[in-house]
């Protein structure tokens, strides 16, 4: 069940205000990219349990100065921005069912590098605050792989968790270059590394090695949820 947790959070892959996205990475405007067709409900084609865990998937709007996506500028849900603000389009993702009780949030950023699409699972800092279990109990961010076929998503949870994270050094030398990652030295840890570029290059480079990326977990279109008849 954790795994599928894993796997769902990513799938919004990806929440209004600034508080709560002031540990998301600062990615390249033109790493990210935008698919519409993943907008919406999302259940597992294969799950543990009853009832599936329900993904419920919305767009959201990040600020943009200098290239970069600045998350700690979101303005809250529902909120104007002002004229000629530039942003990126980017995901919130509300994942009920998974964990029982509140559902579990998550922003998602869909980004592309060497031909692969990624989907980048950050916490958001509210769920944290709440509790979001291993690896997200701190404020770590992870790419799994991504394919949309019509109402069909293929997502890849990497099995070694690579993930980038503000303020840690683990993978990092904390001076001079930084030594290459090593798949088999991580083993079942998480792999923390403080560049959000090297962490894309990373994934994009071992997108198709099975050390990384194993098999993917499918998910179909969830039913619509039945609005309340007026009274």
């Amino acid at each position: 069940m954790k795994r599928l947790l894993l796997v769902v959070a990513g799938l919004g892959a990806c929440l209004g205000g600034c508080a709560e996205g002031m540990y998301d990475p600062e990615y390249p405007r033109s790493r990210v990219v935008f698919d519409e067709g993943l907008l919406g409900r999302w259940t597992p084609v294969k799950h543990d349990g009853d009832p599936p865990p329900i993904v419920e998937v919305e767009r959201r709007d990040v600020p943009v100065t200098e290239g970069l996506l600045r998350p700690k500028q979101e303005r809250a849900k529902g909120e104007t921005p002002p004229a000629g603000e530039e942003a990126a389009p980017a995901y919130r993702v509300e994942i009920a069912g998974a964990q029982g009780g509140e559902p579990f949030k998550m922003h998602g950023y869909l980004i592309e590098a060497g031909g692969t699409r990624f989907a980048g699972m950050q916490v958001t800092l509210s769920q944290l605050s709440r509790g979001a279990g291993h690896p997200f109990s701190i404020p770590t961010h992870v790419l799994c792989k991504i394919e949309r076929d019509g109402d069909l998503v293929r997502f890849w949870v990497p099995k070694v968790l690579i993930a980038w994270a503000p303020d840690l050094v683990m993978l990092d030398a904390p001076e001079g270059p930084p030594p290459p990652i090593d798949l088999d030295r991580v083993g079942d840890d998480v792999g923390l590394t403080l560049s959000i570029e090297r962490l894309v290059a990373f994934c994009a480079a071992h997108a198709d090695d099975p050390r990384l990326y194993g098999e993917a977990v499918e998910f179909k279109r969830a039913p619509t949820q039945p609005t309340e008849a007026p009274r």
